[in-house]
């Protein structure tokens, strides 16, 4: 299993060089909460790339893997879950390979021990009640700037196909 985001781009010129078109269904979340997070960017082998600017994940940044995966033609569909960078292990998520649960892999990528909480991945929409999250730092992951990274790439995605007027926007 791959978690590293810098596959897709080769991968789909490879496809497209063959004249098959290539059909990404994208889904930033899996981006988002690695932003910040070096644990995280382990997982996926691009700690490296990331703070030496080669690859740049933050949707408000130039030069992004959004708008590279636009430039490209390839995205066809969009799915949106919440998430946001470097955001709080999930406490009431934990690991134990003897209860499968959807959201708890058997063989989880991130080196965990019976216990250790879930990763830091899907975030509520809307604010949480008190007592209705998991982390006590809930009020910082609330910020504007790192909230409004799972709003972004969205607004960028249907600009970019309303401009186009194409389900394959460049």
């Amino acid at each position: 299993m791959s978690e590293d985001p810098r596959r897709v781009t080769p991968v789909a010129e490879a496809v497209m060089r063959r004249g098959v078109p290539f059909n990404f269904t994208l889904d930033y979340s899996h981006v988002l909460y690695k932003i910040g997070n070096d644990e995280e960017l382990d997982v996926a082998g691009m700690r490296d790339d990331v703070h030496a600017g080669r690859v740049v994940l933050d949707p408000f940044e130039p030069g992004n893997l959004v708008d590279e995966w636009l430039a490209l033609g390839i995205v066809r569909w969009m799915q949106v879950r919440a998430a946001v960078p470097n955001g709080p292990r999930n406490a009431w998520a934990r690991h134990d390979p003897d209860a499968q649960v959807a959201a708890l892999p058997r063989y989880p990528s991130l080196p965990v021990k019976r216990g250790d909480p879930g990763r830091g991945i899907l975030y509520p929409f809307m604010k949480p009640a008190p007592g209705e999250w998991h982390s006590p730092g809930m009020p910082t992951c609330w910020s504007r700037p790192r909230k409004w990274c799972a709003r972004c790439w969205p607004t960028t995605t249907a600009r970019r196909h309303r401009a186009c007027g194409s389900s394959r926007p460049k």
